[in-house]
This record gives structure tokens, C-alpha cells and sequence, in this order.
């Protein structure tokens, strides 16, 4: 192969997704937080092959056994396999942060979008909203929420999602703030296009990168606002075992199994760590001032 075929495979322009990809993978954190999300995906779709009973299962005489490799987490208070109950907990905790995540994006970018579009008296009132929004503290408005619902899977997306929906109404905002007044905008108003057609194919598309950063980072948030409400009682009904709730069991006897509360507490801390730094990569890799 000669010289000039190599420098031009080298240098040859990759597309937009290849380009970020090929950054992305530069940046180790990022790597480092993919592979713990890909580990948790396949402990996702291991749960299924799980069968209900085999979690809520009691066995009374091998009460509080500590870990070992009959039983890799030990057991609990009522001789359930720890380990069992957090690999299927990992259905509960990933699908309500996904989907809290998934429903605040949706609504916060299709809000942020008209805020952002038309300007004005909608923009005031839209962000004056927003504010009242921002000003009340996630955990307390998801507990009123909770506490009026019912605690449930669905609830718990539905709360934790009107939580988060505030982070995406600012920075859709802001993105498109920034590029309504491109002159291609322009011309598709000049040549007839309906509003709604140039925000979502004209706008959106150019201002989605940051949009896409919060949505990672928001998904270790919703993961950890419902573990914290499952730990006081207020999300997924027991036995299910969602990870915030299995800490919550064993916080009564950490001086003797503190296991019990350690390996979803370690759950927990690796998903919301594992998302942040992604979040962190897509941020380095999306930043065009970054590009070589």
C-alpha cells in the first residue's frame, strides 16, 4: 500500500457520529463510564431471566448469612439472596431513570423549543413558570407528588419527570436563543415552511448537542432522587426490590450485616458515576471548540 494511501485513510473526513464517537473514545472516563453502563444493561436484561419468587422467596433459617459464594451479597433479614434482589432491582432503578429522563426531555424540549421560537409574552410566561419551577426542591415536589399518587413504577417516572423538566426548557431555550436568527431559518420562513416543520427540522437538529449532555446527566439524577425516595418509603412498594429501598432495609442493622445496605449503596454510586462522566465525555466530545 503506498505512502499516499495511508496519509489520505488517515486524514479521510469521518461523518458527524464518527467524528464524536472517535473523541469520545479518546476520552477514558468516558470509556470507563460506557462499560458500567453496558455491564448494567446486560444485569437489565439478566434480571428477566430471573423469576419473581426467586427474589421474594423467604428461608428463615439462613437469616443475615454474610457473603460468600453460595450466596455472593449474603442474605437478609428474611433469608432472601441479596444478590439476586439487586440484579433484579437493576429493572426498576434503570427504568425509572430512563424514563423520567426520557418524559422531561420530550416535554422540556418541545416547551424550551416555542419559548425559544417565538420570544415575547409566550417566552415570559413560559420561563416565569420555569422559575416558580426551579425554585421548589426536587426531592420535596417529587414527595408531594408521590405522597398524592401513590407509589409506583409509573409515579415515580411521572414525579421525578416534572422534576427534571425544568433543565431541559432552559437549555433548549438558550440553544435555539442562539441560532433562530441563522440565515437558513430565514430562508425556510421565506419559503413558506410552518413554524413547527423549522423547529424540528431546521432548529432542533443544530442545537441538540447540549441537550443530549443533560440527558445523560440527568439519568444518574432521576436514578438517585428515586433511591432516595424508595429509602424513605415513598417509591417502589415493598418486596419489590428497587435499589433505594434495599438500602433503606438494612439500614437498621448496619453495625452487624452492613452488606445489606453496601452492595446497592455500591450500585447505586457507580450508575450515577458512571453517567456523569459520560455526560462529561459527550460534553468534551460535542464541543466543537474541541475539534481538531
Amino acid at each position: 500500500m503506498s505512502k499516499n494511501t495511508l496519509v489520505s485513510k488517515q486524514y479521510r473526513r469521518r461523518s458527524p457520529f464518527k467524528d464524536v464517537f472517535h473523541r469520545l473514545t479518546k476520552n477514558k472516563g468516558a470509556v470507563v463510564g460506557l462499560c458500567i453502563i453496558g455491564a448494567l444493561i446486560l444485569l437489565l436484561l439478566a434480571s428477566f431471566l430471573i423469576d419473581y419468587s426467586a427474589v421474594t422467596k423467604t428461608d428463615l433459617s439462613n437469616r443475615f448469612l454474610p457473603p460468600s459464594w453460595q450466596h455472593l451479597f449474603g442474605t437478609d433479614d428474611m433469608g432472601r439472596d441479596v444478590f439476586l434482589r439487586v440484579v433484579y432491582g437493576t429493572r426498576y432503578s434503570l427504568s425509572i431513570g430512563f424514563g423520567a429522563t426520557a418524559l422531561a426531555a420530550i416535554a422540556g424540549v418541545c416547551i424550551g423549543s416555542v419559548a425559544g421560537y417565538y420570544g415575547g409574552f409566550v417566552d415570559d410566561i413560559i420561563m416565569r413558570l420555569t422559575d416558580i419551577l426551579a425554585s421548589i426542591p426536587a426531592m420535596l415536589l417529587g414527595m408531594v407528588i408521590v405522597s398524592i399518587l401513590g407509589g409506583s413504577v409509573p409515579n415515580l417516572i411521572f414525579a421525578i419527570g416534572i422534576c427534571s423538566v425544568q433543565y431541559y426548557i432552559r437549555i433548549t431555550r438558550a440553544s435555539i436563543l442562539a441560532i433562530r436568527g441563522q440565515e437558513y431559518v430565514e430562508a425556510a420562513k421565506v419559503i413558506g415552511m410552518s413554524d413547527a416543520k423549522i423547529i424540528f427540522t431546521q432548529i432542533l437538529p443544530n442545537a441538540f448537542s447540549p441537550v443530549i449532555v443533560t440527558f445523560t446527566a440527568t439519568i444518574g439524577i432521576a436514578i438517585l432522587v428515586a433511591a432516595s425516595l424508595s429509602f424513605i418509603g415513598l417509591g417502589v412498594s415493598v418486596p419489590m426490590p428497587e435499589w433505594g429501598a434495599l438500602v433503606s432495609s438494612g439500614r437498621n442493622v448496619l453495625r452487624t450485616a452492613p452488606y445489606l445496605s453496601t452492595f446497592p449503596g455500591l450500585f447505586i454510586m457507580l450508575t450515577v458515576l458512571a453517567f456523569n462522566i459520560l455526560g462529561d465525555g459527550l460534553r468534551d466530545a460535542l464541543d466543537p471548540k474541541l475539534k481538531r
